[in-house]
């Protein structure tokens, strides 16, 4: 390191008669050593101790040679703010406390591809020693104002990050940024590798959708991710299934209150073009089966599994009411059970046990395909690691290409229901439950074509 020739230079200093005699170069001399000592201080190469130490030790040489009379415009000149050497580099004190500033909008839009470039840098009179984002350390310049810039996913609700910034003192500036974004969106690899963009599906311009994620219930236990199962299936419907996303409906949490879903059902007759439009249907969250009129419920963000009958959305009910519609047809994906207990395990009901029930065939209208998540008798999980609902994740890895078995890019929902059932159900195996998804409707009907 630099400082290691400091003691030969203090040494030369005292056996030079020159610096004795000519004390203008023995103070200009000391003067850059002490500039030296600063800058590697500043960088972090030397300790405190050692720059205290060194500091000292030239105060000391110049005592001895009679000229103490200097030392406080040396103070004042090399522990002021601004040197009298530098333009506009500040020399850095040993006691600083103050939180690096962190230079970016404070809302963000992003492309329409769902995408933000986000770029800034960070000022701090001390060396800026990381840069976190979303707990994600990230790269930046030091040698360019502390610059950063990198891309991040925007879900189609937008979201707000935390940023902060770590001195080399422990000081840390924090900065809370939102990002927002227009309809049409792109995935990063934030979750894994499902990528509603590895495809372009036909478009399929006379369909409609209605796509629901609750994951935070007023009355009962969370379902874990089925705000990221909803919000990600907007992409894929819209990009791989084909749907314009001016047709498609997303609600997510407190939006799907029961009189609100409701509504936005009813709304569907005023868009359907008899017997032309397809319609798809997509639900995450909790279910539930009575006990006493043995059928099964959906639950709305306001739903009480005590009183399923007022309070929650009987499913035979609903596919009643869209099939009066007469749309082409109706394809549903239903991420959720109706055992009684949640993904993780707790009871709907704190005062009941699982409500393994037995509910009668399902019977459907016979334009509609019904594809669900596990039997009426068993639990529907989630996959923790990928932050999704098991049967969710694997729905949308099948539709982005895995589940084109014969390679003929086109994928049925014959071919989509063997993909995720086969690896629901090993998956499910290897986290020790049972789980197997169901199919009932028109197997051959063609779900993705690219």
């Amino acid at each position: 390191m630099f400082y290691k020739c400091f003691f030969s230079l203090i040494f030369f200093y005292y056996t030079t008669p020159i610096f004795a005699e000519d004390k203008d170069i023995m103070i200009n001399q000391i003067e850059q050593l002490i500039a030296a000592v600063e800058i590697q201080y500043s960088e972090g190469l030397i300790t405190q101790s050692f720059y205290l130490e060194q500091i000292s030790e030239f105060k000391s040489l110049l005592e001895t040679f009679g000229v103490s009379d200097e030392l406080e415009n040396l103070d004042n000149k090399y522990f002021s703010k601004e040197s009298e050497n530098t333009d506009k580099k500040k020399i850095i004190s040993f006691t600083d406390q103050d939180p690096p500033m962190i230079f970016l909008p404070e809302i963000i839009m992003s492309t329409k591809l769902g995408q933000v470039n986000i770029d800034g840098y960070v000022n701090d009179d001390s060396k800026v020693q990381e840069i976190i984002f979303d707990d994600n350390v990230i790269r930046f310049d030091p040698l360019n104002e502390n610059s950063f810039s990198f891309s991040y996913y925007v879900p189609p609700k937008g979201t707000k990050v935390l940023i902060q910034a770590i001195d080399q003192w422990g000081n840390i500036g924090s900065k809370t940024i939102k990002l927002s974004r227009p309809k049409i969106t792109v995935i990063k690899d934030i979750y894994f590798d499902l990528n509603p963009f590895a495809l372009i599906g036909k478009k399929k311009n006379d369909s409609l959708a209605i796509i629901i994620g609750v994951e935070e219930y007023k009355n009962t236990f969370p379902a874990p991710f089925a705000k990221n199962d909803a919000q990600l299936f907007y992409d894929f419907a819209s990009n791989i299934i084909g749907i314009p996303p001016e047709k498609i409906t997303l609600l997510i949490n407190e939006e799907v209150t029961l009189v609100n879903t409701i509504k936005t059902i009813r709304k569907l007759k005023g868009k359907i073009n008899k017997n032309k439009t397809d319609i798809y249907l997509f639900f995450s969250g909790h279910g539930l089966a009575s006990t006493e009129d043995n059928d099964v419920y959906l639950f709305p963000h306001n739903g009480d599994p005590e009183v399923l009958d007022i309070s929650a959305l009987k499913r035979n009910e609903i596919f009643q009411q869209i099939s009066d519609y007469e749309p082409a047809s109706v394809t549903v994906f239903l991420d959720t059970c109706y055992s009684g207990a949640t993904r993780s395990n707790e009871l709907l009901i704190a005062s009941a046990k699982p409500i393994f029930l037995e509910v009668a065939p399902t019977t459907i209208p016979p334009n509609f395909t019904l594809i669900s998540a596990a039997a009426n008798n068993q639990i529907a999980s989630s996959l923790d690691e990928a932050k999704h609902g098991l049967f969710s994740y694997f729905l949308m890895q099948g539709l982005q290409g895995k589940a084109d078995s014969n390679n003929d890019k086109k994928i049925t929902n014959e071919e989509i229901y063997t993909y995720v059932a086969t690896n629901v159900e090993i998956e499910a195996f290897n986290l020790g439950r049972t789980q197997t998804p169901q199919i009932i409707g028109d197997s051959d009907k063609i779900l993705v074509e690219w």
